[in-house]
């Protein structure tokens, strides 16, 4: 199981709860999961597939645990 497929069961089982807290902004488990979706959404419009290596370097940041 992958991470994103626990997202999703998460998302749908409790889509309001508080998945992360960053700067004192909160994320439902819905909004990352809708996010994380959209993130891989655009890699494929880059021609990035699944299996395909990819580096990701951001801060400490909800972008980098969306990505």
């Amino acid at each position: 199981m992958n991470l994103l497929t626990i997202l999703e069961k998460s998302a749908k089982k409790r889509p309001d709860k508080t998945a992360v807290i960053h700067n004192n902004t909160a994320t439902t488990y819905r909004e990352l999961y809708k996010r994380s979706v959209s993130f891989g959404n655009d890699l494929k419009t880059k021609h990035i597939n699944k299996g395909d290596n990819i580096l990701i370097i951001l801060p400490n940041t909800l972008e980098f645990i969306i990505s």
